[in-house]
């Protein structure tokens, strides 16, 4: 039956999206989502061809849009089965479609841009999504003599609780990472 998957993604995109892109993105945020076949009111070619719609079926993920201050918002949120489909991983499939639409200037690098996280009920699959992977890449790395045997390491993710961890108080104190 497949996993229950849950979260948010949010992405700021260009001002200037194509007419026929920017159109699509209407229909998904709109009730006309909820219809069976879709791709038929869609307009921009190589989101009608993308991964992402050949991943799309009815009431799977919801979508907000939304213009504030010169960019353009997409959230999708993720509360459903099916996010894997086929192999395939559809908040991947959707951040790759809209990465060339990505509005750079207005994310805080200082976390690589997060974007949002998709995890699901029994812990087995958790992924972050940044803009910038090679800043994220960096702060997994400096934190990798931290979280090196953690049960909670999940690859391509930080820990949630690494603010509180255990092992960071240990180390603090003075502790070694092995007495932990």
């Amino acid at each position: 039956m497949g996993n229950y998957y849950e979260g948010k993604l949010i992405f700021g995109l260009k001002r200037n999206l194509p007419d026929e892109l920017l159109h699509d993105l209407s229909v998904l945020a709109s009730e006309r989502s909820c219809d069976r076949d879709i791709k038929p009111l869609l307009q921009h070619r190589e989101l009608k061809e993308s991964k992402w719609m050949n991943h799309y079926r009815a009431l799977y993920p919801t979508y907000t849009l939304e213009f504030s201050e010169g960019v353009w918002f997409l959230t999708a949120s993720f509360c459903m089965k099916g996010y894997m489909y086929l192999g395939d991983d559809l908040g991947q499939d959707i951040y790759d479609f809209l990465y060339p639409y990505f509005n750079l200037d207005i994310l805080d690098e200082a976390d690589g841009g997060y974007i949002g996280t998709i995890e699901d009920e029994d812990g087995t699959y958790r992924k972050e999504f940044y803009a910038n992977y090679e800043r994220f890449n960096k702060i997994i790395e400096s934190r990798e003599y931290l979280c090196k045997g953690c049960y909670k390491k999940m690859d391509g993710s930080l820990c949630d609780d690494w603010k509180y961890c255990e092992r960071a108080y240990d180390i603090g104190r003075g502790d070694t990472i092995e007495d932990s």
